[in-house]
């Protein structure tokens, strides 16, 4: 294990030590397959489908991921979850489909799921979610009929507002950094707040105001004790979550340095620099 430990900065904030682990030689092999599993499981499951002729959406991360890559290839965030948008009247067909793709029906706590093979992990299975209907019940709606787009793997992902209004629903953490991602790449802004319901408008409006960043030492001088939200400035910083991130510094006139609150509510000072910089 190497240790390596920052310096002290002259505010007087202590240093801190960040630890690193030495891996295996096959971790971005295993990362890879891992990535390679989760698309090879999607793709069987809507060719399956296409073959049937069976309405589905493919939602979730996937879609999330499928809409992102139509901007910024590098901007797509993984994920393993395989959701399929289906109708529930189409449930049987759609049983006798997968499980002649090698599926396995299960039901985990309401959840009607297809897992790979006998051996599959109910954490890795093909999800359905059912259109009409309240994913769950503290949902405010039900999840959206279904309208698609092809994709370029030749599958059906959800339309681009569907698949908003789905994860503003839903709202989890996951959610909200979906959310992120889109509006990163520029496929949401505030123009999409007056289309949306009251509520949801609400909770995009928070995602907007609140962009969740944070700034390296390296590029702040401050450790990530110090590093906070900052807003995007007007006409020009974009805030590209998980990947980069443009970073916009607040300063009032003459500070030396930026500092914590520095910018008075409702305004922003100045920006004293720009860099980039990880985001989540």
């Amino acid at each position: 294990m190497k240790i390596m430990a920052a310096p002290r900065h002259q505010d007087g904030v202590s240093g801190w030590t960040a630890q690193t682990v030495s891996m295996g030689s096959d971790i971005l092999d295993r990362m890879e397959r891992a990535v390679a599993k989760v698309h090879e499981r999607l793709l069987r499951a809507t060719s399956a489908l296409n073959g049937a002729a069976v309405p589905y959406a493919v939602v979730g991360g996937n879609a999330v991921a499928s809409w992102v890559a139509t901007i910024d290839e590098g901007a797509v965030r993984n994920t393993r979850d395989v959701d399929l948008l289906v109708r529930r009247s189409d449930l049987p067909v759609i049983t006798a489909t997968l499980e002649g793709a090698g599926f396995v029906r299960d039901v985990v706590l309401d959840v009607v799921m297809f897992r790979d093979g006998d051996q599959g992990k109910s954490s890795e299975a093909v999800r359905l979610l059912f259109a009409g209907e309240k994913t769950r019940p503290d949902h405010l709606g039900p999840a959206p009929e279904i309208r698609t787009v092809m994709d370029a793997a030749n599958f059906q992902v959800i339309a681009l507002d569907a698949l908003i209004e789905m994860k503003l629903t839903s709202n989890r953490d996951i959610d909200q950094t979906h959310v992120r991602d889109l509006i990163g790449v520029g496929l949401i802004d505030r123009t999409w707040l007056p289309k949306l319901p009251p509520e949801l408008a609400d909770r995009l409006k928070q995602i907007l105001d609140t962009p969740n960043s944070w700034i390296l030492d390296a590029i702040t001088g401050m450790p990530p004790s110090f590093s906070r939200p900052l807003r995007a400035w007007p006409g020009g910083e974009r805030f590209v979550p998980r990947t980069r991130a443009r970073i916009t510094f607040c300063s009032p006139p003459g500070s030396p340095r930026w500092k914590r609150g520095s910018c008075p509510t409702g305004t922003l000072a100045p920006p004293r620099q720009a860099g980039w910089g990880p985001a989540f």
